[in-house]
């Protein structure tokens, strides 16, 4: 189902790994993340619904953040997924590549049209 860029290990030593598709291993079994609306085995059905994956980081399995492509900045929150900072579309130039995430801070860096730039979020 396409690469793989990105790569995270929860408080639980679940691994979580995404690109096209958000998956995760616990104690040797791969499946893949079912609470994420738009991930599904047949793939990413476009680029309706969110980008290409490129980091996770998280305080636990219940609190992280994917973000990708076209302005993907998901957090899960242990129930469901909430878009972080501007809105998600297709056209977006906006492409996040590294996300860290440490109590209630998130920072994440990236482009858009060709300038570097970086989101600090708090709660």
């Amino acid at each position: 189902y396409g690469e793989l860029s990105a790569v995270w290990i929860d408080e639980k030593g679940t691994v979580y790994t995404g690109g096209n598709i958000l998956f995760w291993n616990r104690r040797g079994e791969w499946n893949y993340v079912t609470n994420l609306p738009e991930n599904y085995l047949g793939g990413n059905p476009g680029v309706y619904y969110r980008g290409f994956i490129s980091s996770i980081r998280g305080n636990s399995s219940n609190d992280y953040v994917i973000v990708g492509d076209r302005n993907t900045f998901r957090h899960f929150n242990g129930a469901s997924w909430k878009q972080l900072g501007l809105d998600y579309s297709p056209s977006n130039p906006i492409i996040w590549f590294e996300v860290e995430q440490k109590e209630n801070l998130i920072v994440a860096v990236g482009y858009k049209n060709s300038k570097a730039i970086i989101i600090k979020l708090k709660r």
